[in-house]
């Protein structure tokens, strides 16, 4: 039997974990109802957190001994849903929680290349449709975000070598920056506001799923233990800034001249940051002057930026 190796690393961040306050904490090591109708309870500070549990789907999930408890194990079409988590902020925060494949993932057989090709571990949909995915290839710890189109917005990935059977805890921290590691080491981070980035986001509460659902072509084959949500941290909330934009009477004279009169009328926005790195953008024409770009809006927004010198 393959006995679990925590290392130090991995220790110093579980006890940092235990040592905050978590919003939410599932054991998972223990079972309500019948199969097909089972539910778990979650532990949620305050009183946000009532009525909160997870909705276990499909009969093949079973517990099973981990360390000095039980783990869920997820098997093919199980799947752990918690329909309204109140206390997942879009803005900042973390989620962590211990897993363990239970197959080979350097197997490379037909169930790995179809069913097996992908393990979703922890996936945040809000009301809109937006989504934010923590999963693995088998190769790789990665994360995904897209909007309710299933418009790509951020993909990152890291190479990571899952073995059976061994347990590795995971976390993803959100705010001004995304950041996702692995028994304490982080992977790979991005900069990002929240956990959504530029997508609008109500706070209403989201959904939290453990496992990939019905249609999405995946089979779940993974244990999971010891799921905490933990509120924003100080100094790290990712936080979009508010533009008023006046509205005009007319549209701008599209002649190919930057002079006219109706930008004049139209709000003067700069400040904005390039994508790949956290630096203000420059006019191309002159590196010391921040960019700006007149805003407005009419029957539609309309807005004027320099994409080179002398055009717009």
């Amino acid at each position: 039997m393959r006995k679990t190796v925590l290392s130090m690393s991995a220790l110093a961040v579980s006890l940092l974990l235990r040592a905050a306050d978590p919003v939410m904490v599932d054991a998972l090591d223990h079972l309500e109802g019948k199969p097909g109708r089972q539910t778990t309870s979650p532990v949620l500070a305050g009183a946000a957190g009532a009525g909160v549990t997870g909705q276990l789907s499909g009969t093949s999930a079973v517990l099973e001994p981990h360390e000095n408890g039980k783990a869920l194990r997820l098997r093919e079409g199980s799947v752990l849903r918690y329909m309204r988590v109140p206390v997942l902020n879009p803005a900042g925060g973390m989620l962590a929680l211990q897993v363990k494949l239970n197959f080979d993932p350097t197997l490379v057989d037909k169930r790995t290349r179809t069913v097996l090709r992908n393990q979703f571990f922890a996936q945040v949909r809000t009301p809109e449709g937006h989504r934010a995915l923590l999963y693995t290839c088998l190769k790789n710890i990665c994360v995904l975000v897209q909007n309710s189109k299933r418009t790509m917005l951020l993909s990152k990935a890291a190479d990571f070598p899952w073995r059976q059977g061994e347990w590795h805890e995971l976390t993803l921290r959100w705010g001004n920056r995304l950041e996702v590691s692995v028994d304490g080491r982080r992977r790979f981070e991005a900069n990002w506001s929240g956990l959504f980035g530029p997508l609008p986001v109500h706070r209403v509460p989201m959904r939290l799923t453990i496992g990939a659902g019905p249609g999405s072509g995946i089979v779940n084959e993974f244990s999971v233990d010891e799921l905490r949500i933990f509120g924003p941290e100080p100094g790290r909330v990712g936080a979009r800034p508010l533009l008023s934009v006046p509205r005009l009477s007319r549209g701008p004279v599209l002649d190919g001249k930057l002079d006219d009169s109706f930008w004049s009328r139209a709000a003067a926005v700069s400040g904005f940051v390039q994508f790949d790195r956290r630096e203000l953008a420059r006019n191309r024409a002159s590196s010391s002057r921040r960019r700006k770009a007149p805003f407005g809006w009419g029957r539609t927004s309309r807005c004027r930026t320099d994409v080179q010198p002398g055009r717009r």
